[in-house]
């Protein structure tokens, strides 16, 4: 639970849900949308008290996107062709695309 229900408290007003400040000769009411980021920033701002919060979750390595490698566009891999048939501009080396080794396969017959 956020450090911030110290300063808070519920109540319904109508359908609505708020929540009332309770630091001294304050009488703000908001809104309780189900996250505490309002009443964070009120307390920030106005009361100008530091509310700790969580820090932020680290980023979940199956959602990540592979990149790659660096010098290769994914954009430009052909089917069949993987990061090793890409031409690495900083080796100077270049790969045949598949056309092109489609095309030597022919000639080789």
């Amino acid at each position: 639970m956020s450090a911030v229900w110290n300063y808070f408290k519920k109540f319904n007003d109508g359908p609505k849900k708020k929540v009332k400040c309770n630091v001294s000769g304050c009488s703000a009411e908001l809104t309780n949308t189900g996250s505490t980021t309002n009443m964070i920033s009120h307390i920030q701002k106005v009361h100008k008290i530091e509310i700790p919060t969580l820090k932020p979750k680290a980023p979940n390595p199956k959602r990540m996107k592979l990149s790659p490698g660096p010098g290769v566009n994914p954009h430009n891999l052909k089917n069949g062709d993987s990061e090793e048939n890409v031409d690495d501009p900083e080796a100077g080396e270049t790969q045949p695309d598949t056309e092109q080794r489609q095309q030597v396969r022919l000639n080789l017959s």
